[in-house]
């Protein structure tokens, strides 16, 4: 799933020399973390990055390197995250709510749903889950963990 040119690629300095991989991509994030988030997010749509690291990195206990993935997916103007798994009413999980915290739901934009169809090997189906976060998105998170248990072979 690896591609010939990595978005921001060509960007350069002032000075006319390209910008380091740090500047480029200051979360640290590594290329294939990053194809991995644009790759689930062009199937699933909506997604955590918890969800994203169960389907494509179950090994890690930490999703911190999809997370960085995603800053810096986001910085290149491929993903965005418009709201949380909590919904508008605002954090699940913080005093006086009962529940998990809540995390962020990131969807593609128009140049990664273009930016995915170069990376997938048979394409993206479908468009863009534009608001879908904005209001916590339940149907599509229930889905993933569907999704996700028939994958990695588990029970929901």
């Amino acid at each position: 799933m690896s591609h010939t040119q990595e978005p921001g690629q060509t960007e350069t300095e002032q000075s006319g020399k390209p910008k380091s991989k740090r500047v480029l991509y200051p979360y640290g994030s590594a290329s294939p973390e990053r194809d991995d988030a644009i790759t689930v997010l062009g199937v699933l749509k909506v997604a955590t990055a918890s969800q994203i690291m169960r389907l494509v990195r179950p090994h890690l206990t930490d999703n911190k390197p999809i997370r960085n993935a995603l800053l810096d997916l986001s910085k290149h103007g491929l993903v965005v995250s418009e709201g949380n798994t909590a919904g508008p009413r605002g954090r699940i999980g913080t005093p006086g709510r009962a529940g998990p915290a809540a995390q962020k739901l990131w969807r593609l934009r128009a140049a990664g749903l273009d930016y995915a169809d170069t990376v997938m090997e048979e394409g993206v189906d479908g468009g863009l889950a534009r608001g879908v976060a904005r209001g916590g998105a339940k149907h599509a998170m229930a889905v993933n963990e569907t999704v996700t248990a028939f994958v990695r072979g588990g029970t929901l």
